[in-house]
């Protein structure tokens, strides 16, 4: 196959390089910090691990080996199976190219991933092709790269304290033409109209960022968030003296009354507030697992506002 006559699946096959080369370093390392993970996994050197290994090791490895090391408001295992399906799908092209917005958008999955594993050298590279290919192309997306959440349900989405000095991030905007198809998460829309109380009602949650929603007040943010088999309530505590802060606001909910754990990393005090072994997976239960998500997440933020604290 000529690759020029598909200039978008030769751009993607680029960067896919490019990030199968980094990741396998990146994951290598990881593993190695963690004592028997690389032999439980028969890796022994770095070119043992491919691009479609890095979802089922993020998957099996991820509390122990990975999860401190990534934004906990980005979806990353889902990141990675994403581009692990791109690749796949190019290793089986057919009679046309793939389109430019497919392409475009899983080089902005690929250069943001590149970005937190800190490859910054080969997070450029990557950018350098989207930006070659948006140039060259008469339909690109529009598109947004994967950032995190909304701290307070607003368009710009807040960096927890702690990893960028607290600053707000713009959404970065690619000048192209409008792709009206964005898909919405199905899950949240009840609880974005306002059918489970006003609390967490707001606008459309996009699919790319459709496993959680949150809402902050003094520094203090609360996640809903469901998973593929769960759901829970997550607490992040921001500003100055974070864990004086937590141990003084973990005292408005008793563990007689309440079931929690310290959910902390290198980068972040947390709380997860389970609720039920139930999730995206669950559909019929969907109804049950919006109530009572919202309902502890709505009880949580309101003892925090009616508390002096």
């Amino acid at each position: 196959m000529n690759l020029s006559k598909w200039p978008n699946q030769e751009a993607l096959n680029k960067a896919l390089n490019i990030y199968r080369d980094a990741m396998r370093s990146f994951v290598f390392k990881s593993m190695k910090a963690v004592s028997g993970l690389l032999a439980e996994e028969n890796i022994q050197n770095e070119t043992d691990i491919d691009i479609n290994d890095f979802p089922h090791l993020f998957r099996r490895h991820w509390h122990v080996a990975f999860e401190q090391l990534f934004d906990p408001h980005r979806d990353v295992r889902s990141a990675v199976g994403i581009i692990r399906e791109a690749r796949n799908r190019g290793a089986h092209l057919g009679a046309k190219d793939l389109s430019s917005e497919y392409a475009i958008r899983r080089l902005h999955e690929i250069a943001d991933i590149l970005g937190q594993i800190n490859a910054p050298e080969q997070k450029r590279e990557v950018e350098a092709i989207s930006a070659e290919l948006g140039t060259s192309t008469v339909t690109p997306t529009d598109d947004k790269p994967k950032l995190p959440p909304n701290n307070d349900v607003t368009e710009n989405r807040t960096v927890p304290s702690g990893e960028s000095g607290g600053a707000t991030r713009p959404a970065i905007d690619i000048q192209t033409e409008k792709h009206p198809e964005v898909g919405y998460s199905e899950f949240w829309a009840p609880i974005r109209e306002g059918k489970f109380g006003g609390l967490f009602a707001g606008k459309p949650v996009p699919l790319s960022n459709d496993g959680w929603i949150s809402k902050s007040i003094r520094n203090i943010s609360t996640y809903l968030f469901v998973t593929n088999q769960r759901c829970y309530v997550q607490m992040y505590f921001q500003g100055e003296n974070p864990l004086e802060r937590r141990d003084s606001v973990m005292e408005l909910f008793p563990e007689s009354d309440y079931s929690y754990d310290y959910n902390d990393s290198p980068k972040q005090i947390r709380v997860q507030f389970p609720v039920l072994n139930k999730g995206k997976n669950d559909r019929d239960d969907w109804d049950e697992i919006r109530e009572k998500l919202v309902g502890m997440g709505t009880d949580i933020y309101n003892k925090i506002n009616e508390s002096d604290l």
